[in-house]
């Protein structure tokens, strides 16, 4: 009978500062037994020698990741799955997925205060009851055979103070403070499949730490301002290293100011991924890392201002990650074709919806799994809306939709909610498995019979018949570059045509000394029909 090794820390130094690392205090006996129930032998998840899907290193069995997104529904929106914690709750909810052939379950952690609190500055201490809940989520998991992603969310109160999370210092020893706690948790859990970094990350546009780092970032890649001004045209002769304004957030076409801010928040984006991922490392090498991104972290989709790119672009941060994730809704301002909730008004946008969300699941492909972590339908239902049979059938039809058509082009899929929450003001709220009274839906029992007939399949990633070349700075600083683009790639797929892509980015995302430090290996290519 095994149980998670904790042990206690004297204080030491992270990073430079003395943080209080209690990153284990002594639990004892309140910490209780882990796998004591498990049945089956199972070992941790890597990926196989195809680099498509992944395989069970204990039994050399490929293994399709088919599940949910999983968190207690009655504690209400957002979620607060540590501050009320129900064993018996969670129990239940496991024994219904694995009715339903889930065999992933994707929970938060890391969720603000109840996991790690801020004591005073750079100072942060692991909470003791936290830790043990935890553990009995893992005993819960194995019981029924239902691998763990880890992912992180603030749905439970980010620490006044800290800052913003991808550039204020405290802030990043924060987080590395608590993913190194979560990676002692797990290290030895073959249960958990994988760690993914923050849900859907976005960075600010603007702050003072981003300032000060854009301009470190331009003077390193410029190295003088003569070039920089060679560059950009519009430098103002006050405009220094160190004073140079951040552009507004707003379409500029072609804007060289623009578009190097773009870059340099790619590269923010990458730090960040690395620093996280380091210090899971630090702790843990058995598990998979990846990073939670939503949709609008390729270039060609984006919220309505530059901003709304999030820059934590899969291409760029495939080096640091064992596989790829993206979550995918099917609503955009730049797409031409609206979904409404009248199936009969929508077939045509139906199906270019879903080659939309294979253009993003393909432009994610490095020679690497892509797993498609979030999918749901993408409206959110309203009032006797919720309930409506039509509205039920839908939400089934098209998330089944979902998983045929990417089949050849996706490495496992993760539906999102696993059961209705009657307050949440998206999709949460009808998009389940389950109803908020735990019967079963129309999209529960259609996700149960797929996933019966894929976990006998061998998935194989199909190659596209075109190579689509896109120009990065355009669509980064215009969003009529997006519209342009959604028209053309949606042309060739009406008539038939499967696309790949390929990127022109005519200046690097890192600076010469990032370079050196981390050398980009990608081969945007891999696979690809030629």
């Amino acid at each position: 009978m095994n149980k998670i090794k904790i042990y206690k820390k004297e204080p030491q130094v992270i990073t430079g500062l003395c943080l209080l690392l209690t990153v284990m205090p002594v639990l004892g006996e309140k910490v209780p037994p882990i796998r004591a129930l498990r049945k089956d032998k199972i070992g941790f998840v890597k990926v196989a020698e195809d680099n498509w899907t992944f395989v069970d290193t204990a039994t050399g069995k490929t293994f399709i990741p088919l599940g949910c997104n999983y968190y207690d529904a009655s504690t209400g929106w957002p979620p607060q799955v540590w501050k009320n914690f129900n064993e018996d709750r969670i129990k239940r909810d496991f024994a219904k997925m694995k009715e339903l052939e889930i065999n992933v379950a994707r929970v938060a952690v890391l969720t603000g205060q109840p996991w790690v609190q801020r004591v005073g500055p750079f100072q942060f201490k692991a909470n003791e009851d936290t830790l043990v809940n935890f553990s009995k989520l893992i005993e819960i998991a194995g019981t029924y055979n239902i691998r763990l992603i880890l992912s992180q969310f603030y749905w439970e109160g980010y620490p006044r103070g800290l800052g913003n999370p991808f550039s204020d210092k405290e802030a990043l020893q924060y987080q590395e403070f608590g993913y190194r706690i979560l990676a002692r948790l797990a290290q030895s859990e073959p249960i958990v499949f994988a760690y993914t970094l923050m849900n859907e990350p976005r960075n600010v546009w603007n702050n003072p730490a981003m300032f000060e780092k854009w301009n470190i970032w331009l003077k390193e890649k410029y190295v003088s301002r003569d070039a920089l001004k060679d560059n950009w045209q519009d430098l103002k002769p006050a405009e220094s290293f160190g004073s140079i304004k951040i552009p507004e957030n707003k379409d500029n076409l072609n804007s060289p100011r623009l578009y190097d801010y773009q870059l340099f928040r790619k590269s923010i984006a990458f730090q960040w991924t690395k620093r996280m991922v380091d210090a899971i490392r630090q702790e843990d090498k058995n598990h998979l890392v990846s990073l939670g991104n939503v949709q609008w972290a390729v270039p060609f989709d984006r919220e309505r201002l530059p901003g709304g790119y999030t820059a934590f672009d899969p291409r760029e941060l495939t080096e640091l990650l064992d596989f790829i994730c993206i979550h995918y809704y099917p609503f955009s301002p730049h797409h031409p074709q609206p979904l409404t909730w009248t199936s009969s008004e929508s077939e045509d946008a139906f199906t270019d919806w879903l080659y939309s969300l294979e253009a993003f699941i393909r432009f994610s492909y490095v020679g690497k799994p892509v797993l498609l972590e979030e999918f749901n339908f993408g409206l959110t239902p309203r009032g006797k809306r919720i309930s409506d049979p039509d509205t039920l059938m839908l939400i089934a039809r098209w998330n089944k939709a979902v998983i045929e058509h990417t089949i050849n082009c996706a490495s496992g899929w993760l539906s999102w909610p696993f059961q209705d929450t009657t307050t949440a003001t998206d999709i949460s709220n009808a998009g389940g498995l389950i109803d908020s009274k735990d019967a079963v839906k129309p999209w529960g029992k259609a996700f149960g019979d797929l996933a019966r007939s894929i976990k006998s399949k061998k998935l194989q990633r199909a190659a596209g018949d075109k190579i689509m070349e896109i120009d990065e700075k355009k669509l980064l600083t215009s969003a009529n570059e997006l519209k342009k683009f959604w028209h053309n790639y949606l042309k060739l797929r009406r008539e038939g045509i499967t696309v790949e892509f390929s990127v022109r980015s005519p200046r690097s995302v890192r600076t010469p000394r990032e370079d050196k430090i981390i050398p980009n290996k990608v081969n945007s290519r891999a696979g690809w029909k030629q």
